[in-house]
This record gives C-alpha cells, structure tokens and sequence, in this order.
C-alpha cells in the first residue's frame, strides 16, 4: 500500500468527508427501501434504478476515501503547505483547446462553506492535482474532452 502524506488538519478534513459520505449513503438507503416499501411493482422503476446506482457510487468513495485514511501519515503542516491537500486553496489555470480560465478552488470534500468551487479528490481534476506541488501540470478527462492543468500557488 502506498502511503500519503497529510496535515493533520488534511486527515480530520478526510475523516469528516468520510462521515458526510457514509450519512448521504444512510439517507440514500432509507429512501431506496421507503420506495420499495410503498410500490408493489419495483422492477423497472426510475427511482430505485437510480438510487441503486448512486449507492454503487457512494460505496466507491467511500471505499477509495477509506483507502486514503487507512494509508495516510500525518506529517507537520508545513510539511504540507508544499503540496495540494485537504482545505487547500489552489490556484490553478485550466486549458483546453479552445480556451484557458485562471480560477482559485478550494480542495475539499467536506460541506464547510466557502466561496471557491469545491474541487473534491475524487473528482476528475482533483485525483490530478492530489499530493502535487505548484508548477505540477497534467491532464485529466471529463465526457471525451481533455483538459490540462496547471497549479499555479497553494496556501492553507
């Protein structure tokens, strides 16, 4: 297992998106057995479909964020004021073929207010620019179209 570096402040931010995840897939479950509970005829329901495959989606995050905790190690925060990490602000330039858009984002997966776009790490963009440093450039892929990025600053 590879293990990650994090703030302490980036392992509680983790810990806390964690819990979040792990509450949307309780409600989500309580509504997907509501509905089976009240339709006599389930097969090929709308609702339940979805829900069925937003529970796939949320055990996926749940499972790679569990991975993430299991193999984190806490360094000192200044340590971690080097590379992208959970709650930090990233300045970062977006480019495609067609444009480039300058944009600050706040790297986070909790639910705390802010701003900045919330980026979370398990995002396209943001399993790119996780445990990056300023300078790092790479590309992901979102619906066929590539985008290539740039981490310009990173501040806690």
């Amino acid at each position: 297992m590879t293990r990650i570096k994090v703030s302490l402040k980036g392992l509680e931010a983790m810990k806390r998106e964690l819990t979040s995840l792990e509450k949307e897939l309780s409600n989500l479950q309580k509504a997907k057995n509501s509905t089976i509970s009240h339709k006599r005829q389930i097969s090929g329901s709308y609702e339940l479909e979805q829900a069925e495959v937003d529970e796939w989606l949320l055990y996926s995050q749940i499972s790679k964020l569990r991975e993430r905790i299991s193999s984190a190690v806490v360094i000192a925060d200044e340590d971690s004021a080097t590379v992208v990490n959970f709650g930090a602000t990233v300045e970062i330039i977006i480019s495609d073929s067609k444009s480039e858009t300058e944009m600050q984002i706040l790297f986070s997966d909790s639910d705390e207010q802010s701003d900045l776009v919330k980026v979370s790490a398990n995002s396209p963009l943001g399993e790119v620019i996780f445990r990056q440093k300023p300078g790092y450039v790479g590309t992901y892929t979102v619906q066929g179209n590539t985008f290539t990025v740039e981490i310009k600053k990173i501040e806690y």
